[in-house]
């Protein structure tokens, strides 16, 4: 059964004033000083998680170093949920004696796995590079969570050469949620990450290969393509918004090609990030996309390539025929305000293009004067100056 102090609130979260609510609103209430900090303490022991974490917040900005022997009684107890906050909150009031308690816990046998996660997330907190080592060796912990929490803490110090031979070799981890975190760890500390996981591009695993699909801008084009024509949707997505310039052409086909929404929508934004000319071409066709959003995404990301050349751009491109709809690029000028190129196109012969000319009226907000046919559109003031 879990301790509660006495006097502390009631933990059963049952009726009128013993309720969360009102519990976590009494927490709030306390003042920062020496006479709250036994009412905090106690609070560190409620079944709610929510007060709990407000009572360390509270207790790391008033604590005091002899608090901390009830907060490290608690931390070996309490809801995984709460252990880094529990650590960051005995670290904030500079309890020493807590590095050497959890040094102690990997020099014992027979401690529990939770204990073990307790005392990385503390040395963790601390950030003392001396305890390096003591870390290091619970990336050979017979539980899962415990590599886990060991490969997360390592990001917190200095990658060191054993370090980075440590956290490379978990990627081949039999536990594919110990490989997925390597990856993310291996981003952080190694260099040269991307030829590291570039063999993971194809792991059973999508755990994996998501991981691997966020580091895309380290990875090289061969991995990132495989990872573009990966099985499931949400690799691919991943793949395509976190892909670096050396997979633009991978990413153009992506944009176009795919069958998939949100991964040619992820592909038309990525290429306007990497401010990717030469995908100028399949962003115009994208503009004829059957999705809506891909087709707006494709407008910003051609905006963000040309700037105000856009219209211009999108002009040559219908009066060049290079575009696979023309009517989709008027459509996009009527978007833009682009009154100069559209009137250039009033005396086009094409059909379909005087018809989009009619609904980029409504986009401008100008209706067709008199003496103009419906669907042609005024030149701008400056040009009928000129």
């Amino acid at each position: 059964m879990r301790h509660r102090p006495k006097g502390g609130p009631s933990a059963t979260g049952r009726g009128g004033s013993t309720g969360s609510t009102a519990r976590l609103a009494r927490i709030r209430e306390l003042p920062l000083c020496e006479a709250s900090q036994h009412e905090l303490l106690a609070a560190t022991g409620d079944i709610s998680i929510e007060i709990v974490r407000e009572a360390l917040r509270r207790l790391r900005r008033l604590g005091e170093p002899g608090d901390a022997q009830v907060l490290r009684w608690r931390i070996w107890r309490a809801d995984p949920a709460l252990v880094d906050d529990f650590a960051a909150c005995i670290a904030a009031i500079g309890d020493q004696d807590a590095v050497e308690e959890a040094l102690a816990i990997f020099r014992s046998r027979g401690r529990s796995y939770s204990e073990r996660v307790a005392a990385l997330a503390l040395l963790g907190a601390f950030a003392d590079s001396t305890t390096i080592p003591a870390v290091r060796s619970a990336l050979d912990d017979p539980i899962a969570a415990v590599r886990q929490a060991a490969l997360r803490v390592l990001r917190r110090f200095p990658a060191d050469a054993a370090t980075q031979h440590a956290v490379a070799g978990c990627l081949t981890d039999n536990d594919a949620q110990v490989r997925a975190t390597a990856v993310e760890s291996v981003n952080a500390l190694c260099h040269h990450a991307g030829s590291l996981l570039q063999g993971l591009v194809g792991d059973e695993s999508i755990l994996v290969r998501a991981a691997v699909a966020r580091s895309g801008a380290q990875l090289g084009q061969e991995p990132t393509s495989r990872l573009l024509a990966d099985k499931e949707v949400r690799v691919r997505e991943l793949a395509a918004q976190h892909a670096g310039t050396r997979a633009i052409l991978s990413l153009a086909r992506a944009a176009r090609l795919d069958h998939a929404q949100p991964v040619r929508q992820a592909a038309t934004r990525r290429l306007g990030e990497l401010r990717a000319v030469e995908a100028t071409g399949q962003l115009i066709d994208a503009l004829a996309d059957r999705d809506s959003l891909v087709r707006v995404t494709a407008l910003r990301s051609l905006q963000l390539i040309h700037g105000g050349n856009l219209p211009g751009v999108l002009l040559g491109a219908i009066r060049d025929g290079t575009c696979q709809d023309c009517a989709a690029l008027v459509y996009a000028l009527g978007r833009l305000g682009a009154s100069d190129e559209l009137a250039a196109l009033n005396d086009d012969p094409d059909v379909q293009i005087q018809a989009a000319l009619t609904f980029a009226q409504r986009e401008l907000r100008q209706a067709p004067p008199a003496a103009l046919p419906a669907g042609r559109i005024q030149p701008h003031e400056k040009e009928r100056a000129r």
